[in-house]
């Protein structure tokens, strides 16, 4: 059925309905709600006035997305709960279908009807927060973003179907991957539930073209608005999106509608000041903002209040966006759908491939309200937050009764915040660890220290070990006493004289033997010829075996010891070497004296010497773990899990 034009049949006044998908409109002499039919146009009912919102489309406007363009026939509007929310009827010219077009908390929804191949989950089966395929035939996972209900207000133009006033309806918004968003209306439960499924867009994904570029818009002037309760002046700087606003003066939570103020109620004043000044630009990790509202905002741990500071910003091309300051630390918070989160038993949270770790749970209030609020804020308003860390990131979900809003936060430095607002005098000064504040001692740089120094040594250790010469210096054919045990009587064996040619050197005595079931021990002395100084030493070994049901052996028949700093000089070696005999079930009897053989090298390198040059190479290491497990303990100390 193609365009149609008819008189109204309440007032007789001319009707035209452009779009063929219409069904219905409301007729703009006489505020009836008609419903087209397959002979004429019936009348169905007065349509109440519409409640001033500002909106930014109306009737024959058209909004190009992607090289579609959506033509605006109609808008309907409805309340949440929380105020007046405009849905604008729009017919699209690529695909020949109509949707729904709606703008909340800077955002764009873009939604049309698609068909399920099964059916949805009942209303009362879905709570804000939980994920699932909730969508039938429609691929991915779900997060339940809103659950709430509904109530018709008003509508203008025309429509896809007729509409009452007063018609209640329930309905539960999703949000996917990648900016998908659906909604399930269950209307008021007597048919079956329609799905509507699109896009959530920012300002600047949307082009709009008027169809009248002089259409004044309704604005209306804020600057001279006063707080009824102590006058003081609180201008709006965004009125067609501001719901609340707080009194910087005494305190008071107004209520803005129809360019009037409202006292609510009587909240603290801000303890602190405000750092940003409302209404203050700035350019922000790329984006232009303007600050509406300063708002402090608490919790409670073991009856001891935790206080901090929001920002709220807006940007024109994105949206609104939050500052927090708490302790010093700055952390930038923007919005981002909860389609995007993958939680994982609560324990983390996955966003862009990033994987955050919990940190806090708790539950939040409102305090203090300064400035313009997109949301109807109630004094004292209770969420029950849950943020998870990755810094220098981190993702911050806000609960309530009926949605949850995630938020996507990166730290930023004071001195950022400072440039971008063009503030003057010194920031907060900052105190302890911020929850996502970057570690400045990173294990990046650890890791590739190690990488690089530990490979390094090995390769110096094997160069020096190859290159290096180790001249023998001394060699003794050491006769052992007769009897096993100490010998006292026997007189030391002496080498022949031999000369350190450089130093101080370290040398490596090997001592030798044919030991079986027998200890052999040696006190040694290194002797200079130049002065008479002894450099005293022990050297041992020993070797056992036998049989116990199977044969076993234990020990070695060889060892070695370092002698370090050594000058250079002509020196010999004196030993006077002891032996005893440990005979083993099954093994030698061990009564005959062992052989024993001492060889000196010069110029050796001690594992001792070794070891310690590798302990200082990697005490700068252990210290930068040490630091960054220090600043990791002190960043727990504010988690509260």
């Amino acid at each position: 059925m193609g365009p149609r034009q008819a008189p109204c049949p309440n007032c007789g006044g001319p009707i035209e309905l452009k779009l063929g998908a219409s069904h219905a409109c409301v007729c703009p002499y006489c505020r009836f709600a008609v419903v087209r039919t397959d002979r004429d146009l019936q009348s169905i009912g007065k349509v109440s006035d519409l409640v001033p919102t500002a909106p930014e489309l109306t009737t024959g406007d058209r909004a190009y997305f992607e090289g579609d363009e959506l033509v605006v026939g109609g808008r309907l509007q409805l309340d949440h709960g929380r105020g007046p929310w405009d849905e604008f009827y729009v017919a699209s010219s690529r695909t020949q279908s109509w949707g729904w077009l709606a703008k909340a908390q800077g955002r764009w929804y873009l939604t049309a009807a698609v068909v399920t191949t099964g059916p949805v989950p009942s209303w009362d089966s879905l709570r804000p927060g939980t994920q699932g395929p909730f969508l039938p035939g429609i691929p991915g996972m779900w997060s339940v973003a809103e659950q709430g209900q509904s109530r018709t207000l008003s509508a203008e133009g025309e429509l896809p179907y007729p509409v009452r006033g007063g018609e209640q309806g329930w309905y539960v918004d999703l949000e996917g991957p990648n900016g998908a968003f659906a909604t399930i209306d269950y209307g008021d439960g007597r048919q079956a539930p329609t799905v509507f499924v699109g896009r959530m867009l920012s300002p600047d994904q949307l082009r709009i073209e008027r169809s009248n570029p002089q259409r004044p818009t309704e604005k209306i002037d804020t600057s001279r608005l006063r707080c009824p309760s102590c006058g003081a002046p609180v201008p709006l700087l965004v009125p067609d999106r501001a719901e609340r606003a707080g009194c910087g003066h005494c305190g008071a939570l107004l209520d803005y509608d129809k360019g009037a103020f409202r006292v609510l109620a009587a909240m603290q004043k801000a303890r602190s000041r405000a750092l940003i000044p409302l209404g203050k630009e700035g350019t922000l990790l790329g984006e232009k903002v303007v600050c509406l509202a300063f708002m402090e905002r608490a919790t409670w741990v073991d009856g001891q209040e935790f206080r901090w500071r929001e920002y709220l910003l807006y940007s024109e091309e994105k949206g609104y966006r939050w500052l927090m300051e708490d302790n010093g630390h700055w952390t930038w918070m923007a919005p981002v759908s909860s389609g995007d989160i993958q939680l994982e038993s609560g324990v983390t949270a996955t966003h862009a491939g990033r994987k955050h770790r919990v940190f806090s749970r708790q539950n939040v209030s409102v305090v203090s309200v300064v400035g313009e609020l997109y949301w109807k804020v109630e004094a004292g308003e209770t969420t029950y937050t849950s943020d998870y860390i990755a810094p220098p990131f981190m993702i911050s979900g806000e609960q309530s009764s009926s949605e949850i809003n995630w938020s996507l936060g990166r730290y930023v430095e004071p001195e950022e915040i400072q440039r971008a607002f063009g503030l003057e005098g010194p920031m907060p000064p900052r105190e302890g660890v911020g929850f996502c504040q970057p570690n400045p001692h990173s294990l990046k740089f650890v890791g590739i220290a190690a990488a690089l120094l530990l490979p390094l040594l090995c390769v110096l250790f094997v160069f020096f070990e190859l290159s290096g010469q180790h001249p023998h210096v001394a060699s003794l054919d050491v006769t052992m006493p007769p009897v096993p045990g100490p010998y006292e009587a026997a007189p030391p064996v002496r080498s022949m004289p031999f000369t350190i040619d450089r130093g101080p050197t370290t040398l490596r005595v090997d001592l030798q033997t044919n030991a079986q079931n027998q200890y052999v021990g040696i006190d040694a002395a290194l002797v200079s010829q130049s002065d008479g100084q002894a450099h005293h030493f022990y050297v041992e070994t020993g070797y056992y075996s036998g049989y116990d049901g199977e044969s076993w052996s234990e020990g070695a028949q060889s060892t070695s010891v370092y002698v370090d700093r050594i000058k250079p000089g002509p020196y010999v070696v004196e030993l006077v070497p002891l032996w005893e005999s440990h005979p083993q079930p099954g093994g030698p009897t061990a009564l005959t004296p062992p052989n024993a053989t001492v060889n000196v090298f010069a110029h050796e390198r001690s594992p001792v010497t070794f070891c310690c040059s590798f302990v200082l190479l990697l005490i700068p290491l252990a210290w930068t773990f040490f630091r960054r497990s220090r600043f990791e303990t002190r960043r727990n100390e504010n988690a509260n899990l």
